[in-house]
């Protein structure tokens, strides 16, 4: 009769649990299927914003360079002692700077300076990229150009950029198509327009490495519409071919791309690329076919795989019932059945303590070992019979005294946990994280022990590495720091060069060169120095002010910060002092810096500036502050946790904010935490004074 009821209960569970799982799976579909579209759309908006944001990164770049090339030729002596006098001497001298330049940027078509009157005074090709480059004799007069009368208009000594477009050679196109970008430096000597100097740059090959994107399709467009650039090359440089090419025959709505700075829809992401280009460059990406067919696959792939999680744990879960019911009807002797469940218990514990990693000890109140599982037997190297019924103390070979005060504070019902160093039999040393509990009605501790040694060593390592995993983005800041002395150095021995071949070289112009170049490479020095001290570890703590180590971080990433414009405001306590890792902590600051700095690049604040302020106020504070937007609420207590991050996959590892308060808090005794509303956030180390 008993078994009849089991078999028809069986039944009935089976049949209901079927009937639910469906239930969950046809619900599941039907939520997913309504917000799938939107989730897609989402995904593929986000991912075409980055990859345009990337590309407006690595123009702007471009342009800042193009910008300190002509700067610098244009403060360079030889430049100006030709403007004071034009006579064939400082010409000759004037066209071999021009060439020398020129030779070192292998991306330069031509360059030139023209005179006030639009005459071509020197005017240096180069055919082909990489090629090489030559003085040409065939002068113009180029005062009907655009760019020339232009740049009569703009402000004297502020360099402008042309169209984007083609070159032409005697007032036509040159074939086949060269796409140029010129930049231009109107000059000013004795309070007048003097002339220009002009570089045309070789842009196919940059245009095709903007154009290198897996999941779009691009185009670049000008202000009006017209095609520059279009993944169907039939329709590129839509404004020079027979039959003119622009995006109102391709979108419906290429107004509002024309308009607005950035606009998504469900067939394209566009955007107006902020870099100060004549014709005003607008970037839209059109999701490839594959691409969107990849996604709806993958997501077919992914109700597959729920389907048969749902169906599985269905499974289990009528298995697992169907077992309980049959132990319940089963399992009649209620005295059986707890001596069953008693011994149960007692083998699962006996196995749990001999089979877990963790080193179980029970110690009586006479400090005796009264038990000892597998795993203190196996990380000691003793064997059962060493270790039972023996006391404590003798394994115990340092700071015995403090361990044993932690014991009889457990004994009083007050649970320990700190960490101890332990020499096991071979005399290996070894760290362990001990937890000590006295037992409920006995007067016997629960000694509980972790083997941290590999994770104390890989704490310092990770530290290490997380410098290491930064060091491209350090590379780049070296180039920053070096790229103008650099420049200095490169023009000054030019100069120094031609002073000796035309016999100009006094004592006087000896020594001042001779001061030029030292201070350019003392800096160079220093900042090599300031390099290698920060990638240099330190286990040793040393008494320093906090006003140097941010001087320090600022010297390795300050250059980083000027490029992009964000002003730096420095109130700083020169007396506050801690003894701690110096190099650690101007790690912690580089990581703080440079998130804030993608937080002000990333939002296009108009005024981004940073404040860092060191003081005293009962406690050693650092306060670093951003006006980059506030943190959403939603993360802000998710920022400290390892691999979290808010920036595009390519931009970020997650372990910055991790690490950083790692170091303050587990290895200099300090404390971390973030503080942001309104449109600031502000990091705030505290150390105790």
């Amino acid at each position: 009769m008993l078994k009849k009821i089991l078999k028809i209960k069986e039944k009935k569970t089976r049949i209901i649990l079927f009937f639910y799982s469906i239930f969950i799976l046809i619900a599941f579909v039907a939520v997913d299927k309504i917000f799938f579209y939107n989730n897609i759309q989402i995904l593929i908006v986000e991912n075409g914003k980055n990859q345009i944001d990337e590309r407006e990164e690595i123009l702007k770049r471009f342009i800042n360079k193009s910008m300190v090339v002509l700067e610098n030729l244009r403060a360079t002596n030889v430049f100006n002692e030709f403007l004071d006098n034009t006579n064939e001497k400082n010409l000759n001298h004037l066209k071999k700077m021009f060439l020398l330049i020129s030779n070192t940027h292998s991306n330069f078509m031509q360059l030139r300076y023209i005179d006030k009157f639009g005459n071509e005074i020197i005017r240096v090709d180069r055919k082909e990229e990489n090629g090489k480059v030559f003085e040409s004799n065939n002068l113009q007069n180029k005062a009907s150009r655009y760019y020339f009368s232009e740049s009569k208009k703009r402000e004297l000594e502020k360099v402008w950029f042309s169209n984007l477009d083609l070159n032409i050679e005697g007032k036509k196109v040159e074939k086949p198509y060269k796409p140029t970008l010129r930049a231009i430096l109107p000059i000013k000597h004795n309070d007048s327009f003097r002339g220009i100097i002009i570089i045309n740059f070789f842009m196919n090959d940059f245009l095709k490495a903007f154009d290198d994107i897996t999941l779009y399709n691009m185009i670049l467009v000008d202000k009006k519409g017209n095609t520059l650039v279009h993944y169907d090359s039939e329709k590129s440089w839509g404004l020079y071919k027979e039959e003119k090419f622009n995006i109102k025959s391709e979108f419906d709505n290429y107004k509002t791309i024309l308009e607005k700075d950035i606009y998504t829809s469900e067939e394209f992401i566009s955007k107006k690329l902020d870099v100060p280009i004549d014709n005003m460059p607008i970037l839209i990406l059109k999701p490839k076919k594959e691409y969107l067919e990849k996604l709806y696959s993958n997501q077919n792939i992914q109700y597959l795989f729920t389907i048969l999680i749902v169906l599985l744990l269905t499974y289990l879960v009528s298995f697992f019932i169907l077992r309980a019911l049959k132990n319940l009807y089963f399992d009649l002797s209620i005295t059986k059945k707890l001596n069953k469940k008693l011994n149960r218990l007692n083998e699962k514990f006996t196995t749990i303590l001999n089979t877990t990693n963790d080193m179980v000890l029970i110690i009586n109140e006479y400090k005796v070992i009264e038990f000892s599982n597998r795993a203190f037997l196996e990380l000691t190297g003793f064997s059962e019979t060493e270790v039972l019924r023996k006391e404590i103390n003798e394994f115990l070979k340092e700071k015995s005294e403090e361990f044993l005060e932690k014991f009889e504070l457990s004994l009083n019902n007050e649970a320990q946990k700190f960490e101890y160093s332990f020499l096991s039999k071979d005399n290996r040393n070894k760290t362990l994280l001990i937890s000590l509990i006295k037992i409920k009605k006995q007067n016997k501790v629960l000694l509980i022990a972790k083997d941290i040694t590999e994770i104390k060593e890989q704490q310092e390592l990770f530290i290490q590495q997380s410098k290491l995993a930064s060091m491209g983005e350090m590379l780049s800041n070296i180039a920053h720091q070096w790229r103008q002395p650099l420049n200095i150095l490169n023009l000054t021995a030019v100069d120094l060069k031609y002073k000796y071949e035309y016999g100009e070289l006094d004592k006087q112009k000896v020594e001042e060169i001779s001061l030029k170049l030292q201070n350019q490479i003392e800096y160079l020095s220093q900042t090599i120095d300031d390099f290698r001290d920060f990638f240099t570890p330190n286990k040793k703590k040393e008494l320093f002010k906090i006003s140097e180590a941010v001087s320090s971080t600022l010297n390795i990433i300050g250059s980083s910060l000027k490029e992009n414009f964000i002003d730096i405001e420095l109130e700083l306590d020169e007396s506050v002092e801690i003894n701690s890792y110096k190099n650690q902590l101007e790690q912690v600051l580089i990581n703080i810096l440079n998130n804030a700095k993608d937080a002000l690049v990333l939002n296009k604040i108009k005024e981004p500036h940073i404040k860092i302020k060191v003081y005293n106020d009962k406690k050693n504070i650092i306060e670093i502050s951003n006006n980059g937007g506030a943190i959403k609420e939603e993360i802000i207590n998710k920022i400290f946790e390892p691999y979290f991050s808010t920036k595009f996959s390519s931009k970020g590892t997650g372990l910055g904010l991790y690490m950083s308060k790692t170091i303050i808090e587990k290895n200099m005794g300090g404390n971390l935490r973030v503080d942001s509303k309104e449109e600031n956030t502000t990091f705030i180390i505290s150390f105790e004074s």
